[in-house]
């Protein structure tokens, strides 16, 4: 019995106190009236606004802009001619973000040459389901997965200027590599004349290569007393493996006077091992591929007598605009384009080489660098 009149007592005062904060609200309200003020109930735009954008997002009506991703899954992210291309990708996202837009990118995948990283790197990226992404042909038994990737509607733009005939794609950019074959021997013939011995280190089972390889072939054609010593230096994906390779052929063949070399890796390796038999600098001529750091050095040093600077760095910037252009359907030839199986973009696009001797290698130091 003492409960139950305890509770009706603690009842009682809670409505009394309830009573009394209503007509504490309406005197306050009244007052603010006779000031001429804005009733308190009757909120401003901008509150009724945000109040009911809060709701909405509590009863989770209201989508966010959804965030446009990007990617470049790949692996070398530790070389120079790598890290330049990340830095392309990245300005992209910078550039774009910039003026108003949302856009997220990555670089997944390994520092070094681990091929099966590599190709994880690139599973993994598509089950994301990117806007699109850009891919340098490795012929690694891709092509089933992105081939199952373009046809569920992502893009692909593949770089290197490296053609591929095993998945479809929506662009190419980058080196013409017959012409950067090309290049390489006029350079060899404006420096030794038009009769040597030389050598060159490629990779035979990578289209890039395989294109400047013919791309010098097709120069030295017209030129009989230029000797092609063979096998060709094979360059491997490896640092260890080109270094071994190049040691072997330099040893094997004093008499090789000219070496042309369509990567840095094989740039690298074969400086190298002139340097460690004992050759003097300029000695042997030597042509490499790229601007990283260790090719600046050698160049400098004398053992590479100078490279063929690529456009890494534009290569991406213009692959990810291409690839955005196409999902904002940017511009249109007809009027619907998917339909009709048209791209809107250029198919191809041919980015620029730059001769690098000691003259110009202070033009490639310190420059800039991706982040993470």
């Amino acid at each position: 019995m003492r409960k139950t009149v305890l509770w009706i007592m603690i009842i009682a005062i809670a409505l009394s106190m309830i009573a009394t904060f209503s007509l504490s609200g309406c005197k306050d309200t009244a007052g603010e009236e006779a000031a001429g003020e804005e009733p308190a109930e009757e909120e401003s735009a901008e509150e009724s606004a945000e109040e009911e954008s809060a709701e909405e997002e509590a009863g989770g009506e209201v989508v966010e802009e959804m965030e446009e991703y990007y990617a470049h899954p790949g692996g070398w992210w530790g070389i120079g001619v790598w890290q330049n291309v990340k830095y392309g990708g990245q300005r992209f996202a910078e550039y774009f973000n910039g003026m108003g837009e949302n856009i997220m990118i990555e670089h997944p995948g390994p520092v070094g040459d681990d091929i099966d990283a590599v190709f994880a790197s690139l599973e993994a990226t598509l089950a994301k389901d990117p806007i699109g992404i850009m891919w340098y042909p490795l012929n690694i038994g891709e092509g089933e997965m992105l081939q199952a990737y373009h046809d569920r509607g992502g893009y692909i733009v593949n770089w290197g200027g490296t053609q591929a005939d095993y998945y479809e794609y929506d662009s190419l950019i980058g080196t013409d590599n017959i012409n950067f074959g090309n290049e390489q021997a006029w350079w060899a013939l404006d420096e030794m004349g038009d009769s040597f011995k030389v050598g060159i280190m490629t990779m035979t089972d990578l289209q890039t290569h395989i294109d400047r390889t013919q791309g010098v072939l097709d120069v030295f054609e017209d030129y009989p007393n230029v000797e092609l010593v063979e096998p060709l230096m094979e360059q491997t994906g490896t640092s260890e493996g080109a270094a071994a390779n190049a040691s072997a052929y330099i040893a094997a063949n004093p008499d090789v006077e000219v070496y042309l070399c369509t990567s840095a890796l094989g740039g690298a390796a074969v400086a190298r091992a002139i340097k460690e038999a004992g050759y003097a600098p300029g000695e042997k001529m030597v042509l490499a591929s790229d601007t990283d750091p260790e090719l600046i050095e050698l160049i400098d040093e004398g053992y590479i007598t100078g490279s063929l600077g690529q456009s890494f760095a534009v290569e991406s910037f213009y692959a990810f605009t291409m690839i955005k252009a196409l999902y904002d359907q940017a511009t249109m030839i007809t009027k619907d384009d998917a339909a009709n199986g048209i791209v809107p973009i250029p198919f191809k696009v041919v980015t620029p080489l730059h001769r690098v001797t000691a003259d110009t290698t202070s033009a490639w130091e310190d420059m800039p660098q991706p982040q993470n």
